[in-house]
């Protein structure tokens, strides 16, 4: 009987030395090892492939790339279709309580922690709305799923979209199911932190048009408050601009800037929590243009810096974005307003 001739795997690993285990009879190539046979090499690097894929789902759920971090055009997002808006008014409790919206909620950490304070922990009170619009996919996600999971999906959701294509169709559908002659719920619209678009031809994309601006008037009852906050003070200056220009059919200016959250919201519970944590304080006018960054002055130009705007000196809400809590971890200057709607009976005394 003769035996099998068994010789030293030829295989290199790493392309430097050779394999110290020995070839066998048992299929495969005979120059080769068992854990070197090609099929069992395709096996492993395709498990490490996998492995790889996965890891970088992880990470970029962890922590945002550069590629995510890339602004996207909010006007490139298509108009939603009758279904889909009814579907979504359909996962709300009760459309006739007040709404609160956030254009550019990110992952929704704001009205998260609204939800949390406006319940104080009852989590089956249906007496609160909060619709919060955002362009990215990933993070419309991750909020939906903290909010299914903390009990709020009734009351609290989250769409991928456009403020300025979804915005007059959603509150419109709201206004047909409820058979309201005017939109009352609506309380309190956010835009908080807008991409910034500094390039001259991309001013155009940033969120907050006059025609977005004519959509909360239109909707939006008096006494009724508008939000805006950036840590760039030409976006800002300009969101302040369209909201102080918005006027009705009559040329009556309709948004007047407070220093405080209006006591005459209509949903008093919600407008006497807020209240008692709003800040009169106000930034000095010099400090507004010194603690902008070089940066800042480069993209902007003088005509989009108005010096004179009276910004609050902290958040009203005493609840941070994302993007606020990096702003102010970076000691960044941050620019608030609060605007408020205004009855028509002072339509005349705002000129």
């Amino acid at each position: 009987m003769m035996g099998v001739d068994v010789v030293q795997c030829e295989y290199l690993v790493r392309g430097r030395r050779q394999c110290k285990r020995f070839t066998n009879d048992v299929g495969g190539s005979p120059k080769l090892c068992f854990n070197h046979q090609p099929d069992i090499l395709r096996a492993q690097q395709q498990q490490l492939l996998r492995q790889e894929i996965n890891d970088i789902i992880e990470h970029r759920k962890r922590r945002v790339s550069s590629s995510q971090k890339r602004m996207l055009n909010p006007f490139s997002f298509q108009a939603p279709t009758q279904d889909k808006i009814s579907n979504i008014l359909h996962s709300f409790h009760n459309l006739h309580s007040p709404f609160i919206i956030d254009i550019g909620c990110a992952r929704g950490k704001f009205l998260l922690d609204l939800t949390r304070k406006a319940f104080g922990g009852n989590i089956s009170a249906p007496d609160l709305n909060l619709i919060g619009m955002e362009l990215r996919d990933w993070c419309v996600e991750d909020a939906n799923r903290e909010a299914e999971q903390l009990g709020y999906a009734q009351n609290l959701k989250y769409l991928t979209c456009s403020g300025n294509s979804m915005l007059r169709p959603l509150l419109t559908e709201i206004k047909q199911q409820t058979r309201a002659k005017q939109m009352k719920p609506l309380v309190l619209v956010c835009i908080q932190f807008p991409d910034p678009w500094s390039k001259a031809k991309r001013k155009r994309r940033r969120i907050l048009q006059p025609e977005l601006a004519q959509t909360i008037r239109d909707f939006m009852p008096p006494g009724g408050n508008v939000y805006i906050s950036s840590d760039r003070l030409d976006v800002a200056c300009e969101m302040h601009k369209i909201l102080s220009q918005c006027t009705n059919r009559f040329g009556f200016k309709c948004f007047r800037q407070v220093t405080e959250l209006s006591r005459r919201m209509p949903y008093t519970e919600l407008a006497k929590q807020l209240q008692t944590q709003t800040s009169n304080k106000v930034l000095p006018k010099t400090l507004t243009t010194t603690m902008m960054s070089e940066s800042q002055h480069k993209d902007a130009s003088e005509t989009d810096i108005d010096n004179d705007i009276e910004w609050l000196s902290s958040n009203p809400f005493r609840l941070p974005s994302e993007r606020e809590s990096v702003c102010e971890e970076l000691a960044r200057p941050i620019y608030r307003a609060i605007f408020e709607r205004l009855p028509p009976s002072q339509f005349l005394t705002s000129l």
